[in-house]
């Protein structure tokens, strides 16, 4: 398997990243540690939202905007220029990964949106979040409801008993809720 694409087992809905880092590297697969476990919990979130069963892993196609591995310590950089993402060469070869997807393409980050404008899909549904990674999910500040996402270290000084670490996973599935919410608004829109 490739650490930038994974070609899923149908051809409905594709999830485009950045580009595949360090974890990745290590994995052997695209959306490893952090953005994998973020982009598994999200996908239940949709599958309940849209009363739909095909938002799984396996069958969805993962891609990212950057072909090539980018962490600090191997390339000196977290992700790839933007003059290397909008290169021909890269934007045919994620022309030819999307080019079959016929129901929704999901750009996350701002590398992914960078180069959807330079793709011509067929896909239904092009839609656009915040990177699935921790610092993506962090500049989402409030919940559903508009409250403000309080940071775990902000609870506990505040008197807040909970562990730093529940915490922290309920901060993020605020952030991924917040998420599945807006495509969810997004999806029904577009069908009425």
């Amino acid at each position: 398997m490739s650490t930038s694409f994974q070609k899923g087992q149908e051809t409905k809905i594709a999830v485009v990243f950045s580009c595949p880092g360090r974890h990745e590297e290590q994995a052997g697969h695209p959306a490893a540690k952090t953005t994998g476990k973020n982009l598994g919990k999200l996908l239940v979130m949709l599958e309940e939202k849209l009363g739909r069963d095909d938002l799984k892993r396996d069958k969805i196609t993962i891609a990212n905007a950057w072909n090539n591995v980018e962490y600090k310590a191997k390339t000196g950089r977290r992700e790839a220029t933007d003059k290397k993402i909008k290169e021909e060469e890269n934007v045919q070869r994620l022309q030819e990964q999307l080019g079959g997807i016929t129901d929704i393409v999901l750009f996350c980050g701002k590398k992914a949106q960078l180069i959807s404008s330079k793709l011509t899909l067929t896909a239904k549904h092009i839609l656009f979040i915040e990177h699935l990674g921790t610092l993506g999910l962090l500049s989402i500040t409030k919940d559903v409801e508009g409250k403000p996402i309080l940071s775990a270290k902000t609870q506990i000084s505040s008197g807040c008993k909970t562990s730093k670490s529940s915490l922290q996973h309920e901060n993020t599935r605020k952030r991924l809720e917040f998420i599945a919410h807006g495509l969810a608004e997004s999806l029904e829109q577009a069908k009425g």
